[in-house]
């Protein structure tokens, strides 16, 4: 029994300390119809509904959430660098109010989609439990990895969970 607390406690700290974590999923998400309806940008959600990519990159985010400072512009920085043209990223905050939102984003520039999940629609079909995390989903809405939190280790992790998503299209 004090083993089974001992891994329990281990298990909660592994996860609040926001270390990312790689996972597939049988999950998916249905791209037609489940993204949020309103935009914090100039990127309109008819605009992502016309979009075609092979692979959207679905992250999760709040204005409160440090990590995300740097998770959300290390995604598209990386998504440059490697020339991922035909992914894309979408930035779906979970505030409770969307004002917090906002005032986040004048910290940092995000030329992608940012969607407000007002009533947490989205979040709660794909189980989202903790932020940041990111998903990667394909064209057909199939979620193929899912990488949670956001340390150091996390951006060796994004790289070859894009590597690994790369040989599965």
């Amino acid at each position: 029994m004090k083993r089974m607390i001992a891994l329990a406690f281990f298990l909660v700290s592994f996860s609040i300390a926001g270390v990312a974590i790689e996972a597939a999923t049988d999950g998916s998400v249905d791209l037609k119809n489940d993204w949020p309806a309103i935009s914090l940008n100039e990127r309109t959600v008819r605009e992502l509904l016309d979009n075609k990519a092979d692979v959207y990159l679905i992250d999760f985010w709040a204005s409160w959430c440090e990590p995300c400072l740097e998770s959300l512009p290390f995604y598209m920085s990386e998504l440059k660098k490697m020339n991922l043209t035909n992914w894309t990223l979408v930035a779906v905050n979970v505030d409770a109010e969307k004002s917090a939102a906002l005032d986040f984003l004048k910290k940092i520039q995000l030329p992608t989609w940012v969607l407000f999940d007002e009533k947490r629609k989205l979040a709660n079909k794909m189980n989202v439990t903790s932020i940041p995390v990111l998903y990667f989903v394909n064209r057909k809405g199939e979620i193929l990895k899912i990488e949670k939190g956001f340390t150091k280790k996390s951006k060796e992790i994004f790289r070859k969970n894009v590597e690994a998503v790369k040989s599965m299209l």
